[in-house]
């Protein structure tokens, strides 16, 4: 039971915690507000006379487990927002707070509330575990999520993205993130390559891949849903493939990439890649041992600046200029994947237009703002022929 001498402490507290404390978030899928834990606690403290855990929480779709866990991560927040200036008692007292309202929705919470039957589980949030985390540039990053159940993952298309929620310290809320999947389907785990952004601060746009960097690491839970998204392999045809990206736009055709190389497809495999330089340029080596396996897998890759050799891939100096490569890329019936930030998208989309290809035969993952019709872009590269 809390004393009369707690509840005081409380309500005296509240002010300066609804100032400090982040209480909501928003969905980036569904653009709908949702009301954080963080908020949830406070509205309970505010009414501690009368707890209710329904009107509280109002449409909030929690696990007990999580309950637990954000109720020792608020409390740590409260802790340092007061710091030496707490009142006696009063993180007792707060700590009390948490534990009969994490002790009330446990209780509330129906098996239904969380746990996805089969017919639902494609739409519901998972408790999965960061295995390992291997780096593959000086910009990317690749993290391997399994369920924390031990039990399968969600089947997969290549070209897929997955949303992933993370809880964020700095602003005591959860919030989601979209991540294209990087790896073939194989039914264990998902793999999610991530760049480092620059910045700080709440407004921050890459906060929640900067929390990852700086935060997680192995062994570490995450929320994870199911994948989704059109843009997608389709893997019945048997014309060649040709995938073509700049930067991190390269994460879903590795996906492709590599179930094409992986399930013996017979396909033809053009991959045309654009990085600044061979330090951030991911999965260089992948690809490379791609091209060695698989005998019909052809790379071509461009750098700002070309300074030394890559191994034995076309290398090429300037941005990605299909025109360049010229014939090498005008495969009879090819399906032709693109996908990167919205300038190297319309060059691209300008320059198979050029070369003659069906607009039916492009499909496009925008990694930026949308589309918009702007005049064509002329630039010049001078091609490095690796032997």
């Amino acid at each position: 039971m809390m004393s009369s001498k707690q509840k005081v402490l409380i309500k005296a507290s509240l002010p300066r915690l609804k100032q400090h404390l982040s209480v909501n978030t928003t969905s980036q899928h569904s653009g709908k507000e949702q009301v954080s834990f963080t908020s949830s606690i406070l509205a309970y403290a505010d009414g501690i006379r009368n707890p209710s855990p329904e009107k509280a929480l109002r449409e909030e779709d929690l696990s007990a487990e999580f309950f637990a866990v954000a109720g020792q991560q608020v409390l740590a927040s409260i802790r340092e927002i007061f710091g030496e200036e707490a009142i006696p008692g009063l993180i007792e007292a707060w700590d009390l707070t948490i534990r009969q309202f994490t002790g009330l929705l446990i209780k509330h919470a129906s098996e239904g509330l969380r746990k996805a039957d089969t017919a639902n589980q494609n739409s519901a949030w998972r408790y999965f575990c960061i295995r390992k985390i291997i780096k593959e540039s000086q910009e990317v990053t690749s993290f391997y999520l399994s369920p924390a159940d031990g039990a399968k993952i969600n089947h997969f298309v290549p070209g897929q993205y997955v949303s992933i929620r993370l809880f964020l310290p700095g602003m005591i809320l959860s919030e989601p993130r979209q991540y294209s999947l990087s790896n073939s389907p194989n039914g264990s785990y998902y793999r999610i390559s991530v760049k480092r952004e620059s910045g700080t601060g709440a407004s921050f746009n890459g906060r929640v891949s900067h929390c990852l960097f700086n935060v997680y690491q192995p062994g570490d839970i995450i929320e994870v849903a199911a994948p989704a998204g059109s843009f997608t392999l389709d893997t019945n045809r048997k014309v060649p493939v040709v995938l073509i990206s700049g930067g991190v736009g390269q994460t879903p055709l590795m996906s492709m990439a590599e179930h094409l190389v992986f399930s013996g497809s017979g396909r033809q495999i053009l991959w045309i890649h654009g990085s600044r330089n061979e330090a951030v340029h991911a999965f260089r080596k992948q690809i490379a041992e791609m091209a060695v396996r698989h005998k019909s897998f052809r790379p071509y890759i461009f750098y700002d600046r070309v300074n030394d050799r890559a191994g034995d891939i076309g290398l090429y100096q300037g941005v990605v200029d299909l025109p360049t490569l010229g014939a090498d890329v005008i495969l009879p019936d090819a399906d032709y994947y693109i996908c990167g930030p919205t300038p190297f998208i319309k060059k691209q989309l300008h320059d198979l237009a050029v070369l003659g290809i069906r607009k039916e035969d492009i499909h496009i993952e925008d990694f930026g703002s949308a589309l918009v019709n702007c005049p064509p872009v002329s630039l010049n590269n001078t091609p490095i022929l690796i032997p």
